[in-house]
């Protein structure tokens, strides 16, 4: 099976806003308060830019055409910014009286995320679709990263994933990722590990 990866394009916010739903679902319903208002939220990240999910920072691996998987990825010092945009499209769609919940929910979320380290492609998001998996989908929009982070002269990548999601600890290991911290114990949210894969990119002289 062929797997190719592209930047994602205009106008495909519809098709993919399921996958990037699927990255973490439980998640996603507690920021924006239920999937129909999550899917929202994601399709107008999509089109908009500067958000975590912008179509701006999203690849697409197809198969035949398909929409295979997904995954967002940016240089990790873009983080920040672009969880405060997050952050206000989700209160600027909740009403007055639900957005301290919202800020409670974010304020632990950032303590129990492990801190990504310093000169590393992010990868935010990646999903597979459930017809597509264990057929290379993931590895080849990893793959799709690294050839990213080579391009942007940075020298690792990383990403984190609940402490319990074995599958994905898995693959991750397979291609090459080490654990580098495990976040915070936060009451109310899932315990999260850190994983980072050196790449070694060398910076041109000027």
């Amino acid at each position: 099976m062929s797997v190719q990866v592209r930047p994602a394009r205009a106008g495909e916010a519809d098709a993919l806003a399921p996958l990037l739903y699927d990255v973490n679902p439980q998640l996603h319903d507690r920021f924006a308060g239920g999937r129909g208002r999550a899917l929202d939220l994601i399709r107008r990240a999509f089109d908009s830019t500067g958000h975590s999910g912008s179509a701006e920072v999203v690849r697409v691996a197809e198969v035949d055409g398909r929409a295979a998987g997904v995954m967002a990825c940016y240089p990790s010092w873009e983080g920040a910014p672009r969880g405060r945009a997050d952050v206000k499209l989700g209160l600027r769609a909740r009403p007055l009286l639900r957005r301290p919940p919202l800020l409670v929910f974010v304020y632990r979320m950032q303590r129990a995320i492990p801190e990504s380290p310093h000169e590393a492609l992010y990868i935010d998001a990646l999903a597979t679709a459930p017809e597509f998996r264990r057929q290379g989908v993931a590895r080849a929009l990893l793959g799709a990263a690294e050839e990213e982070a080579r391009r942007l002269g940075l020298i690792r990548i990383c990403l984190e994933t609940e402490v319990d999601n074995r599958p994905a600890r898995s693959l991750y290991t397979r291609c090459g990722f080490l654990v580098s911290k495990e976040g915070r114990r936060v009451r109310g949210i899932p315990r999260f590990v850190g994983y980072v894969r050196e790449i070694g990119v060398t910076r041109p002289s000027p």
